[in-house]
């Protein structure tokens, strides 16, 4: 069994002729007339400096966490001072779109929409493992919020009561971005494809938080915070999957899908 990368995507190369020396395969020069091969997408790779990079990622959350609870002065006046040159005089038609886009309770509905496709492709583990991994970020995400407490901009909306760090709409549009990568990027074979879609979920990504923090829902550290939490139960679930999910191929309902 041979792991290569061909336009981007990791691809199982299964033989039966054993004569292939791993010289030919550096070079690219592999007579596939000779060999019957199996190509198969795969999800998610082992990374062993996956727990290496969750305890940075989380060692960095904890600093800021740590410094905005004891209200460090630094932090919060140059956060706040940059918030208020990047906020709006009112609430424009921008701000309002994006908002709206990645309104937590939307990005549920895009979420099952997401493995309803893959679903109904016969990906049923990938699909059970982005619902899972949607709907138990967002539990998560309610606990370091309510944990962290941090208030909103003085300017903010009198409709939000909830709390500022993290912010909740572009924690949502970053997982929902990081859950077609992993679940749907395996199956776009077209390299400008890949780049068009990715542009486009990191402009997304962007105007969402740059939308928020014009609204004075959020600040900038809010924002830095979201993605560290995102990148950390993303590494978190990808682990769960890999562990765990290859048993559920044993049960009758998942029996016909493909894992990784």
């Amino acid at each position: 069994m041979i792991t290569i990368k061909l336009n981007g995507l990791f691809i199982l190369l299964s033989h039966e002729n054993q004569n292939i020396s791993n010289s030919k395969i550096e070079r690219g020069k592999i007579d596939l007339r000779n060999s019957v091969w199996e190509v198969s997408h795969m999800y998610i790779t082992a990374n062993r400096d996956r727990w290496l990079n969750v305890t940075i990622a989380t060692l960095i959350l904890l600093i800021i966490i740590a410094l905005l609870k004891y209200d460090s002065y630094a932090l919060v006046y140059w956060d706040a001072h940059l918030q208020t040159h990047l906020a709006a005089q009112g609430t424009t038609l921008f701000n309002k779109l994006f908002s709206a886009l990645a309104n937590p309770i939307m990005g549920g509905i895009y979420a099952v929409a997401l493995w309803f496709f893959l679903w109904g492709f016969k990906h049923k583990l990938i699909a059970t493992w982005v619902l899972g991994t949607y709907f138990i970020g967002q539990l998560w995400f309610v606990v370091l919020r309510w944990w962290v407490a941090r208030p909103r901009p003085a300017a903010h909306s009198a409709t939000l009561t909830s709390a500022s760090f993290p912010s909740h709409h572009f924690f949502t549009v970053v997982l929902l971005c990081y859950l077609v990568w992993i679940a749907v990027f395996p199956w776009i074979t077209e390299n400008w494809h890949r780049w068009l879609l990715t542009i486009l979920m990191i402009a997304l990504c962007l105007l969402v938080a740059l939308a928020r923090i014009r609204m004075n829902a959020a600040f900038p550290i809010d924002m830095v915070g979201t993605l560290l939490l995102t990148y950390i139960w993303g590494q978190v679930a990808q682990a769960i999957y890999l562990n765990w999910f290859a048993r559920l191929q044993n049960l009758t309902i998942f029996r016909h899908s493909d894992f990784n």
